[in-house]
Order: C-alpha cells, then structure tokens, then sequence
C-alpha cells in the first residue's frame, strides 16, 4: 500500500480489516506492517510505506524488491487537489517499477534457477546450517524456495541431503532435463531420529534387516526395496539409506515428462542396490525422453535396459565394486538391433565374442569405450558368423589398458572397423599401426591417455615432445603419421615422435 504523506493510508487499513470508521491515528513513521483476514477468504499482508516519494529512502529501497506481490494499492486523496499532480506523477513510477520486477520475475528469475549445482558459490554454507530438526519436522527456509521456485529448474546437481530432501519434498521440480547425484552428505550425522524402534529390536544381531523394515514414503515403494547381503553398520546409517533412496525415486517420478539424463555417482551405491531391478527397469521405461545414463551403481543387464529405455543415445556404467561383473546376459539377445545408443562406455575389459555381439545389435554405435580385450582361451570367436560377414559403421574405439594380447587380438578387430576415425589404445604396438593404415582410411586422431566426456579425443594446438620412456616406440607413432594421411590429432603421452613427420604430414595437434 503506497501513497503521499497523509494521504489516508493508516485509515484504510482497519476499514479493510474491521469494516469500522477509522479513527485519527498519527501519520505513519518508516513502514507499518499489518495482516487483514478478510472472512478466511483473503488474506492483506499490507506494507504501508512511510513518505512515499522519489526523495525517502524506504521508498527507493522497497519499490524495486516488489517480487511476488499480488496487489499494489496507491491511495490518493480525492480533496487534496494540490498535490494530485504530484501523485500522479509518483504512481507513474509506481507503474514502472511493478513493470520492471514483472521482467524480473518472467526472465530473470527462471534464468538463475534454470541450473542448480550445490556444490557451488554459497549452497555448501547454507546447507550446512540447515538443523536435522527443520528437516524432519517442518518446511524448512530450501524447502520453501524449492516449492516456489522448483518448476524453474532444468538441471539439477546434488551432493546433499538437504537438497534432495527440499527438492523431492516440494513435488515442483517437474521440469528437469537431467539429474546428477555426486554423493549425499549430511552436516552433522546421524540424521534422522536415533531412537530405538521396537520393531528393530533385532538389527544389531540381523543388520541387513532394516532395509526391508524402514517406513515408506510412498505406497509406490511397497516391496520394492530389499535387504542387501553386506552389513551397512550402525541401524541410525542404514535408515538414513532407506530414506535417501526413496527421496531419489520420488524426485525421478516427479521429472518423468522432461527427464533427459541421469547421473549416478558411485559413491551412492548402497542407496540403490537395494532396489529391485524390476522396478528400476520400470521406472527407467517411464522417461520417454531419456537419453544419457551414467552409472556406477548396478549391473546392466543389457538387452532388458534397451528394450524398456529405446531412447538411450548415451550408457556410462562404471560401477566401483571389482567383483561385480557389469555386463549381464540374462537372456538371448534380440534378434531386433538398437539403432538409438551412441556411446557406450563400460569399466571392464570385453571376450571378443561380447565385443562383436555389441557391433551387430548396436549397428549406429559411434564410440565405444571399455577396459580392453579379456585373454582368449581356445579358438576365438567366428567374426564372420556373428557379425554375418558384415563390418560395422563403428567411428571410435578407446581402449584404457594395456592387454598382453593387444598386439594379436586389435589387428584383427580392425578388420571390421573400415570407417573408424577415433582410435586410442594405452600403447601403439607395430602391429596395431600396420592394421591401420591398411584398414582404417579415414584414421582423423590417436590417443594413448584417455578421452573427453563426449567420447572423443581431447584437442590441443600444443606441440610437446616427451622423452621416451620405457613403453615408449618412436618409429611406430611415426609409422602412423607417416602413413595415415588423414590423421590430424595425436595424444601420445607415452609415445615420442620426430618433428619433421608432424610437420610434413600437417598434423594440426600433437599432445
């Protein structure tokens, strides 16, 4: 409520909220603030400003901070005719200033929250105030925001539990394109509610029992979750893991219109081993629009998840355990191919067979990345019989690791890869070097110490000469530029080569 001094402000106000003749009141000095219920229909939180002109400071200071207000009231007083002119000159900069915070609230605000990460700027120092007792008992301040803001947000980075505990609490965020879970730290743990439960009486002699005794949430989790095989520790821990990952799922369920990609962190893993895969594999069928996973969390059964998620263009799966085994075959592959995955990336070195079994039923795969080759045992596999004789459109192949049979087993895979333009193997074996020239043409980079997130090898415009080492081959590097005329980029930490071959043969990076 704005107005000129001695406008008949102070007066309205118990008219609204009494419906009584107002009584003379002194005029108000800097801001009075009163709530009026109107029957329980409608609610006035009325902010009346004190000497509302361009010259008064709480002027300046709250007309531009009018964000989120439904109704501004600008009081005039019909019988002072002298000052009209003045009034209505400050409502006109009354009317620019609810236009400008209306621009604010359309582009401004969606733009600031169109990306939330809590690991950056001040997030970590907010939510490390955050008490247990504001989590578990009320909204809290995040939860707030998340319900006014959250329809905002496309892409949402979490490391705490705070905000996943705002974010699914809050049921807005249903505009996400992607979902990154790096890890879900506490500020003071134990978070939830220490005392002992009657029904657990038994945890500390049967720890693996309280993954399948914990509260739901939501009916949609009944029997969906279950007791893992590995003890988690104390009880207080593992309910905390019971509610973290129903949170998750609650979250995902929410985005499942707009959900693009999902990251899950290794270092989260005993939040979901303990979902059932029957029901990961029907929550991840839900997201129609999904395109990226990247996780180190389970194993992936393969032809089930392409089959329930078509849309898939891009599959990371790093799981931390090393006894897990990450590729499962629970079935007979189809005979349908997928053509939607594009990148593939697995931890775990790949039998030949697994390897061409992935170039037949992914005929538009572009890079694939894994460990290396498994040592053969007896006759290796038929390529001819299991690719029918024909060679795959695959464009990059990254190797990680060094295998003994490199040498045997690379010059005979690049047979079947006429079109590859990306290759990187941690050591480039004269063998491996002949096998591309001859079969690989269009050979555009080499790299011997990883590659990009996007699957593809790093550029650089840096000209650096390593001194050989003990796994260095200077003339097989050289051998591969000399002989590979459309080879353009090289990242050869482990390899040296000479200069005059870079610069005859135009190569335009050499790392």
């Amino acid at each position: 409520m704005f107005g000129l001094d001695d406008s008949g402000r102070e007066e309205l106000i118990p008219r609204f909220g009494l419906g009584k003749d107002p009584t003379p009141t002194i005029p108000c000095i800097g801001i009075n603030i009163q709530a009026i219920d109107l029957n329980n229909q409608l609610v006035f939180y009325c902010w009346d400003i004190h000497d509302t002109s361009r010259r008064s400071r709480f002027w300046r200071g709250v007309k531009w901070f009018m964000v989120g207000y439904d109704v501004v009231v600008f009081v005039v007083d019909a019988t002072d005719r002298d000052r009209l002119f003045e009034a209505r000159d400050e409502l006109g900069d009354l009317f620019s200033s609810i236009q400008v915070n209306h621009l604010w609230n359309t582009f401004l605000v969606p733009f600031l929250w169109h990306s939330i990460d809590d690991r950056l700027f001040s997030w970590p120092t907010i939510l490390n105030s955050i008490h247990d007792d504001e989590v578990d008992d009320e909204p809290n301040t995040l939860q707030v925001l998340f319900e006014k803001y959250g329809h905002h947000i496309h892409h949402l980075s979490l490391t705490w539990l705070a905000t996943l505990q705002a974010a699914s609490a809050a049921t807005t965020c249903t505009q996400l394109r992607s979902l990154l879970v790096f890890g879900l730290k506490d500020r003071d743990p134990p978070l939830l509610n220490q005392e002992s439960d009657e029904a657990n009486s038994n945890l500390h002699h049967h720890p693996n029992q309280q993954s399948s005794l914990g509260p739901l949430l939501s009916p949609m989790f009944d029997r969906v979750f279950r007791p893992l095989q590995e003890g988690w520790g104390n009880p207080i821990k593992q309910r905390q893991y019971w509610r973290m990952a129903q949170l998750y799922w609650i979250l995902v369920h929410h985005s499942n219109k707009h959900l693009q990609n999902l990251h899950l962190e290794a270092a989260v893993g005993p939040l979901f081993r303990m979902v059932s895969k029957e029901y990961l594999f029907d929550s991840l069928a839900l997201l129609k629009n999904l395109r990226s996973i990247d996780t180190g969390l389970v194993q992936m059964d393969f032809p089930v998840l392409l089959d329930r998620v078509p849309s898939l263009g891009t599959l990371r799966s790093r799981p931390n355990d090393p006894l897990t085994k990450e590729i499962v075959f629970s079935r007979t592959i189809h005979q349908q191919p997928f053509f939607q995955l594009k990148l593939l990336e697995l931890r775990d070195r790949l039998y030949l067979q697994e390897f061409y079994l992935f170039l037949r039923y992914l005929p538009q795969l572009d890079d694939i990345i894994f460990a290396g080759f498994r040592m053969q045992t007896g006759l290796p596999p038929s390529p001819q019989d299991i690719m029918d004789n024909k060679p795959s459109q695959l464009q990059g192949l990254h190797l990680r690791q060094i295998g003994k049979q490199d040498d045997k087993i690379i010059p005979g895979v690049l047979q079947w890869l006429p079109y590859l333009k990306r290759f990187g193997t941690a050591l480039l074996y004269p063998s491996i070097a002949k096998a591309l020239r001859t079969h690989c043409p269009d050979l555009e980079s080499f790299s011997d110490s990883g590659v990009a997130d996007n699957g593809r090898e790093q550029g650089g415009g840096v000209v650096v000469v390593i001194p050989p080492g003990a796994i260095s081959s200077t003339n097989t590097l050289n051998y591969l530029l000399q002989h590979c005329s459309k080879l353009r980029t090289v990242r050869a930490r482990r390899h040296t080569v000479m200069g005059s071959y870079a610069h005859n043969n135009n190569i335009k990076n050499i790392v």
